[in-house]
């Protein structure tokens, strides 16, 4: 990875290729998730939507789900 290479008393961080590759990778990987995640999360807002309009059918007192008389 990173190579630390003292040089007149100065710390040198020398940076091998193989770290810039794998930092590239984890960042698109990142991207990649983000993307997933928001095609996750707009998936179950669309199916929490149709579970908000089934139970809007339905009534909520403090001791759970009532169903209202027809």
């Amino acid at each position: 990875m990173a190579s630390f290479v003292r040089e007149n008393g100065n710390v040198d961080c020398r940076v091998d290729h193989d770290t810039i590759v794998t930092i590239g990778k984890i960042v698109l990987m990142g991207i990649a998730l983000v993307i997933v995640g928001v095609i996750v999360l707009t998936i179950v807002c669309h199916r929490c939507n149709i579970k908000v309009n089934l139970r809007s059918m339905v009534n909520i007192t403090p001791s759970g789900w009532v169903r209202q008389p027809q």
